[in-house]
């Protein structure tokens, strides 16, 4: 496959927030160092390289992905193509933001009857962290209202009438809506 030459200015116009909300999946696109990036969450992104003014062929991944951008009903879209199987669509979306302040009501021990056991949720680092005695800390990333990530794992925020949270329920490829209720601010 031959690839062309964007710049920069070309490249900024695809970066933005997309979001596909039947798999839970947001992905983040932005430019760095004169490369278009697909990125998934911490330490998990990929290079982008334009095969034509709106299409580019994903590097360093085992499966033939390529990534489309487009404007359906003046929104934007991203559309993703891997090895022929059915497109996935993502819309562009606004991040909700996360300041620390924001994050704070989501901190506390959230208690899952299902496994009898207890995760906490602090701030470290500026960022919403997770932790339990049996494994180490992991931080999520906001990716809109009341919804965080972590690989592949998607945490969804509950709230009563008067807007407290009251639990969450994580979702993956092999758990599907696991309850955790809050216990403890």
């Amino acid at each position: 496959m031959e690839y062309i030459n964007l710049t920069n200015e070309q490249l900024e116009k695809f970066s933005g927030h997309f979001r596909n909300d039947d798999r839970n999946y947001g992905r983040k696109i932005y430019v760095q160092n004169d490369t278009l990036r697909y990125f998934r969450s911490e330490g998990n992104e990929s290079s982008l390289a334009p095969v034509s003014p709106k299409k580019f062929k994903m590097l360093g991944v085992n499966d033939d992905v390529i990534i489309k951008f487009s404007k359906s009903n003046d929104q934007r879209q991203m559309i993703v193509l891997i090895n022929d199987a059915e497109p996935i669509i993502y819309d562009e979306f606004t991040p909700p933001s996360n300041s620390l302040s924001s994050l704070e009501e989501f901190t506390g021990e959230y208690f899952s009857p299902e496994l009898s056991t207890t995760y906490k949720a602090i701030i470290k680092d500026n960022k919403l962290t997770f932790t339990h005695y049996r494994s180490e800390d992991f931080p999520v990333s906001v990716v809109k209202s009341d919804m965080f990530r972590e690989g592949y794992y998607t945490f969804k925020f509950e709230r009563n009438d008067k807007q407290q949270i009251t639990g969450f329920r994580i979702s993956s490829e092999r758990v599907n809506n696991l309850w955790f209720k809050k216990i403890i601010n």
